[in-house]
């Protein structure tokens, strides 16, 4: 109790109330019998053990609101601060992923590149990755498709391909960056390698036409008996 002369307080100590209030008929004396106040009045005690607090009014009791002082949040599944209500402030279009929150271009990958499944285009709803960071997407379907995902290190044209990429030294119609032979003569026809196609040999005749030549002897011979066989009977 307040022991100041202008300023005091009755105090109750109680283990547990039944009701959320009730009235007690305070004693008219101090803690220290010393002095007296007139606290003969009846006064109202609320237990705090039985009191409902919901700080927001959205009644969800703060004990279980996730957002205490948000009446249009209650619930955040994923615990990034971010509210499960769709349509509530500050609301979570990832609630079941704590990495993500927002998606700006509603491309289903989120606005936090160093999340799962991070956007790197998240004004663009038509590229979400670069798989070589060249500032060129993957999804050739999209804007600014990189038509080489895997680039060197390197300054990329408007195609997303670095020169290693697109130079042709030989003129072959490989480029260098897949021509394992990138100084084929000139005229010469070259393999998916990049490299000189080299003519196979032709077969000498005997093996080209042996087949041919043995079928023909072997019909001549029988040809040749029945006729001897044929005039030796007239």
């Amino acid at each position: 109790m307040n022991s100041d002369v202008d300023e005091w307080e009755l105090v109750f100590v109680f283990d547990w109330l039944n009701e959320y209030s009730m009235e007690y008929n305070g004693s008219g004396f101090l803690d220290n019998d010393t002095s007296w106040k007139n606290a003969a009045s009846q006064w109202e005690v609320i237990s705090p053990t039985t009191i409902t607090v919901d700080s927001d009014g959205d009644g969800y009791e703060d004990s279980i609101d996730a957002f205490d002082y948000d009446e249009t949040q209650h619930s955040d599944s994923d615990g990034d601060g971010y509210g499960d209500n769709a349509s509530g402030n500050n609301s979570d279009a990832f609630p079941q992923e704590s990495t993500q929150w927002t998606d700006a271009d509603g491309d289903g990958y989120g606005d936090n590149p160093s999340g799962t499944n991070g956007d790197k285009f998240p004004q663009d709803s038509t590229q979400w990755f670069d798989s070589d960071d060249d500032g060129y997407g993957d999804n050739l379907a999209g804007n600014n498709p990189d038509l080489c995902k895997n680039s060197p290190a390197g300054i990329p044209n408007d195609d997303g391909c670095v020169e290693t990429e697109i130079l042709d030294s030989d003129g072959d119609g490989i480029v260098d960056a897949y021509d394992e032979c990138s100084n084929s003569e000139d005229g010469v026809s070259v393999d998916s390698d990049g490299c000189k196609v080299v003519e196979k040999k032709s077969d000498p005749w005997y093996l080209k036409y042996g087949v041919q030549i043995t079928l023909a002897i072997i019909g001549f011979i029988i040809s040749t008996t029945l006729a001897v066989k044929k005039y030796r009977r007239h």
